[in-house]
């Protein structure tokens, strides 16, 4: 690898795309595999000059011993460092980022961990203006280096634009030592992004939005490929590289469609809920997996039975209620939340486009279905009472609620969002 682009094994720094855009990288270097520690001054002179002072920000559910080894490596080779600990029973928020203290001389901020740290970094980089680097240690990295930031904010979470991290460092050597159900979270995270991956096509063509043939297809290999390799073994690494690589492919459409569907509009919701009701939050990989198997569920239902009849409005008197007593959303921030109610008009075009492309919409249902279901054996295998636990975390009206109230609480387009519209998700309530 040269010092100044992306490995060879990761996507290209400019891709000349079938679509008609070239396709950009704003990360320009990743250190990927063993050894790569040794990478580090190399890594810190994308960010700043030696003695400058460099802010790192990580989370405690990362291994201790690990940040630290970062953090004394870095002071070693000249920088002053500054360390903000994210506490992990506190969801990642506009409001704990006021806490994170930036003076004058820090240059660089460093996120080390995952996605969690990652979040965080991005968004206080773009409050400062400062270039920010990632040192991965775990193989949770999907929207790591994605160009947005998400953070609760007031009752909600939101999301962010920001600038992507300039450089990663990733020490697989790191991997051998993570959690079991760290891995499974990382691995459920990834696969569940078949959801954001079908809301990406479904609202392209019922919205004539940009569609990107190359980026779809080539973010379902990455998954198929990752679910293939842990059908031998659970190999960390080749994950890492995989979510990687998808958080790469953000950067080529220069959004977060792909990683924000309605598997995570919905997680979104379950969080709210767990927080209200103070009840200890499982990993948002974890999250997210299991919302997918009733999402894609339920978008193939839709298919199957395709209703031609009169549905009432959404009913958002009742979301209303729902946000105040089970979110504790304040009423008149959730009022701001509710999702415009469409047209009759409206409705009757996007039941036509739905009709007109059904057999396209079809197959691809099927084919997630199909990699959605191979992988939720593997993701269970990896627990060491075969996900037991895991699966008895969300009751189902945690999931009813999270799936019927996530076009309100992320008004983001999705084929969720449009269920929504035809008063289609109101029997979850």
């Amino acid at each position: 690898m040269t010092e100044n682009k992306i490995q060879n094994n990761f996507l290209e720094q400019n891709h000349y795309c079938a679509c008609g855009k070239t396709h950009t990288l704003s990360t320009k270097a990743i250190f990927f595999g063993q050894k790569q520690i040794e990478k580090l001054t190399v890594f810190l002179e994308h960010l700043a000059p030696p003695l400058a002072s460099i802010l790192i920000i990580t989370d405690d559910k990362a291994q201790d011993a690990t940040n630290r080894q970062f953090e004394k490596k870095i002071a070693r080779l000249g920088y002053r460092v500054k360390c903000f600990v994210l506490d992990s029973a506190i969801q990642t928020s506009v409001q704990v980022s006021k806490q994170i203290k930036v003076d004058e001389e820090v240059r660089a901020i460093v996120a080390v961990g995952g996605e969690t740290a990652a979040e965080m970094a991005k968004f206080i980089g773009l409050k400062h203006g400062l270039k920010v680097g990632v040192i991965l240690t775990s193989p949770n990295a999907v929207a790591v280096l994605s160009p947005s930031a998400k953070l609760l904010s007031g009752d909600t979470e939101k999301i962010y634009q920001v600038s992507s991290p300039k450089v990663l460092l990733c020490d697989t050597d790191f991997f051998k030592t993570i959690p079991q159900h760290f891995v499974a979270a990382a691995f459920g995270e990834l696969v569940s992004k078949c959801i954001s991956l079908l809301d990406y096509y479904i609202t392209a063509k019922l919205c004539k939005l940009e569609f990107c043939h190359y980026t779809y297809e080539k973010a379902l290999d990455l998954i198929d490929k990752t679910i293939n390799a842990f059908s031998e073994k659970i190999d960390a690494e080749f994950l890492a590289k995989s979510a990687i690589e998808f958080s790469l492919l953000t950067q080529y459409l220069e959004s977060s469609r792909i990683v924000s569907g309605a598997e995570a509009q919905s997680a979104s919701v379950t969080k709210l809920l767990f927080l209200f009701e103070k009840r200890e939050l499982p990993l948002n990989g974890e999250l997210q997996f299991l919302l997918s198997i009733p999402l894609i569920r339920l978008y193939i239902e839709y298919f199957n039975t395709k209703p031609s009849f009169f549905v009432p409005p959404p009913n958002n008197i009742k979301r209303l209620e729902h946000m105040v007593e089970y979110l504790g959303i304040e009423e008149k921030n959730a009022v701001k939340l509710l999702r415009p109610i469409k047209s009759c008009e409206e409705i009757k075009e996007q039941m036509y486009k739905l009709n007109e492309y059904s057999s396209e919409f079809k197959a691809e249902l099927e084919l997630s279905y199909a990699r959605i279901k191979r992988a939720e054996k593997i993701f269970k295998r990896i627990y060491k009472d075969d996900g037991y636990k895991v699966f008895n975390i969300l009751e189902p009206h945690d999931v009813a609620l999270s799936i019927s109230l996530a076009p309100d609480i992320s008004l983001r387009n999705s084929f969720l969002s449009v269920l929504k519209d035809m008063g289609l998700l109101d029997e979850f309530m």
